[in-house]
């Protein structure tokens, strides 16, 4: 979330955000605290399901992807984003969307990889659409 400029934009807008994040730069947390929005403290880990009392979502959106990224430089693979975004699905209301935007990975020179791609369009339970570093995921029935 950031320094949260787009929660509060949601908020604005009428919507309830829920801002996540890791808390360790104090400029950000200043900012979410001015604003005054709600927001939970967490790192997203490959492999780990999200915190259980997040309750359900219209909208889950991530965008400058850092989480994806491993120790070693490396980005996530197709197992990792599948558990993740299956993790996320069982958070979403009916026709509920994730909007996804990537970082560009400085070895490769892509967004996500090839597998990675391949996976976001045979989900199950999404409907996806891809568009240069973002990825649009629809919750099917």
């Amino acid at each position: 979330s950031g320094a949260g400029y787009f929660p509060l934009i949601c908020r604005t807008e009428g919507h309830r955000p829920l801002a996540l994040d890791l808390d360790d730069e104090p400029l950000y947390r200043e900012l979410i605290e001015f604003f005054g929005l709600p927001r939970l403290v967490h790192r997203i880990a490959p492999l780990q399901s999200l915190p259980d009392d997040l309750g359900e979502f219209d909208v889950v959106t991530a965008f400058r992807i850092c989480f994806d990224t491993n120790g070693d430089g490396s980005q996530w693979g197709a197992d990792e984003w599948a558990f993740l975004l299956q993790d996320l699905r069982t958070r979403l209301t009916p026709g509920g969307r994730v909007v996804l935007g990537f970082n560009v990975n400085r070895q490769t020179g892509t967004f996500y990889s090839p597998a990675t791609a391949a996976l976001l369009k045979q989900l199950p339970g999404y409907r996806t659409r891809l568009f240069f570093e973002y990825a649009l995921l629809t919750r099917t029935a």
